[in-house]
């Protein structure tokens, strides 16, 4: 899999963690500038149709509206993004947690507090390291 990192300020980083699992990091800013970047590279992480899309959003530090669309729009298997959508990194973090309360969409997705509860919970076996 793949980094590509935008600029200083924003990376996103793909690699599969498990058979089905493709699990993408992103850090920084999702916002009108880094959006449709993060859509192409969620589009080529997930070409090879994995079951499982997890997000973690860890190390997100803003979230605008446009971040907030990009997440429906990978539930909703939209741009060529595939897998079922969970997400890590939401809980306790203000800037991904309050822009979803605030707009109601938290109970619209799967939201997990670390990637081995949410592996146990899928069920996945774990992709050997190189």
């Amino acid at each position: 899999m793949s980094t590509e990192a935008f600029s200083d300020d924003f990376t996103i980083t793909a690699r599969r963690v498990a058979h089905d699992v493709v699990l993408v990091a992103i850090a920084g800013d999702l916002d009108f500038e880094t959006v449709p970047r993060a859509k192409a590279f969620l589009a080529e992480a997930t070409a090879g149709s994995p079951q499982h899309l997890i997000l973690d959003l860890t190390a997100v530090e803003f979230m605008a509206s446009s971040g907030l669309a990009l997440l429906v729009s990978a539930r909703a298997g939209d741009d060529g993004i595939q897998g079922y959508l969970h997400l890590l990194g939401v809980t306790g973090n203000r800037a991904v947690q309050r822009p979803l309360a605030a707009v109601a969409l938290l109970d619209l997705f799967d939201i997990g507090t670390d990637l081995a509860n949410m592996l146990a919970d899928l069920d996945a076996v774990p992709t050997p390291v190189d």
